[in-house]
This record gives C-alpha cells, structure tokens and sequence, in this order.
C-alpha cells in the first residue's frame, strides 16, 4: 500500500502541472463575454456630426444625430453570415429655397431620416474588411414649401471596406421615390416643375475613424444618374461635402 501510495502520488505530481497548462490555455482562449459582444455587429450607440456642403444652398452646414447599432465601417467585425442594421438620424437642416437646393437636400442628410439594411462582411487576417452587398431602404424627410413636403424613399445597394477599422469607404446605388400617395406626388410636381418622381443616384463617402476616442472626419460625394440628373438644374447634379463626427457608446 505505501508503494502504491507513492506511485499515486508521483503521478498526481506529473499530471498536475499539464492540468495547469491545459486551463490555462483554455482561459486564454475563450474571449471575454465583451469582447464577443463587441465583435457581434449589434452594439447601439449615438454619434453626432456635423458636415459642410459645398454646392449646396447658402445654409450648407447640417448638424445631425444618428442612433443605431452601426457605425458605419469603423466597428468591429460581425460574426455573423448576415448582419441587420438599423439607424435613425436627425438633424436641423434649413429648408430648400429653390429646385437645386431641393436636389442636394435628397442626397444630404435630412431632418429625420430612417435606415433598414443588412450586409455580409469578409475580414482577413490583416484587419481588412469587405462588406459586400451591402442593401437597405430608406425613408428621408425634407420640408420644402409650408405645404409641401419630400419624402424620399428608396432601395440602395453597394459594397464597403475598411482597413483595420481606422480608414473606411463605401459606395452606394440608389433608386428612390420623393414623394410617397397621390396627394404629395401632385404636391412636389407641382412645386418643383419635375417631369418624374423617380431619381437615381450614386453616393461616394471616405472617412478616418479613432478607435479609442471614437472621432473621425469623412467627405461624402453625391450625384445623380442617368435620365435623372436632367429633372433638375445643372446646378442641382452633384453635391460634395466634409464633415466631422465623433461616436459615443
């Protein structure tokens, strides 16, 4: 018995120290709940910008709010096959004083808008980010005359990256509605002179991202496609504009 005894605990002494290893390196597999939770694409946060519009009207400047569970590329990864977003922005943009005014105020961020999307996101060992496709319906309102309103609805499509969250751009296709039932389509026809309702645009948008402050800078360029661009005045085509914004949560 006490050579058993001993034999036990020799064992007990050699098995030890693997036990050790083996939990030790189980703990350092296995990421902390946060850090899974960060990585999931599904965090809510708020980020405030504010963005200056070149062409646009004499009150180009366009605070706005967002509230949603994107933050455009600079967030951390999905690991899901397909990840939904959702974003809610506000801001205090002036009303359009005129047709090309009218044109930049759809393709710039309204007083309220609301986004529904979804995408699929590639990421490499380096950090680099793919989100491709990219699609989401959008609902944007812009005040025009006092008793005209546009609602901008539309379809978007596109692809993004990003490089180690840092540098990010993405390039959407649109095809939307600005004014949505009978009564606001005569409405907006009447006001604004167009032939069509329908439009079609492209949106270019380039930004720096901190990780650690949540701060960044962007440019954003926009303009309209094909029998689109001539329903409005030369002036009205293309808008381009630079913003700042800084992300909270």
């Amino acid at each position: 018995m006490r050579l058993s005894f001993r034999h036990l605990s020799r064992s007990a002494l050699s098995i030890g120290p693997a036990v050790l290893l083996l939990a030790a390196s189980q703990v350092r597999a296995d990421p902390p709940a946060d850090a899974a939770k960060s990585h999931d694409g599904g965090r809510f946060g708020v980020a405030a910008s504010i963005q200056y519009a070149f062409n646009g009207s004499d009150n180009s400047v366009l605070p706005v709010v967002s509230l949603g569970n994107r933050d455009d590329l600079a967030q951390s990864p999905s690991r899901r096959l397909v990840s939904l977003h959702y974003r809610v922005d506000v801001g205090a943009a002036a009303r359009p004083e005129s047709r090309a005014d009218l044109a930049h105020s759809l393709m710039l961020p309204g007083r309220l808008g609301l986004t529904l999307g979804a995408s699929h996101d590639v990421t490499n060992s380096t950090g680099t980010r793919v989100v491709v496709p990219e699609v989401s319906i959008a609902a944007k309102w812009v005040p025009w005359h006092a008793d005209t309103t546009a609602l901008k609805v539309g379809i978007s499509g596109g692809l993004g990256f990003s490089a180690n969250r840092i540098f990010h751009a993405s390039i959407m296709l649109t095809r939307a509605v600005n004014a949505v039932g009978s009564r606001e389509q005569k409405k907006l026809l009447a006001a604004s002179n167009s032939p069509d309702l329908w439009a079609s645009d492209v949106s270019v948008t380039a930004g720096l991202h901190s990780r650690t402050n949540g701060f960044g800078v962007f440019g954003a360029f926009g303009a309209y496609l094909f029998d689109s661009k001539f329903h409005v005045p030369p002036t009205g085509r293309s808008v381009f504009s630079l913003g700042i914004r800084k992300a909270f949560g």
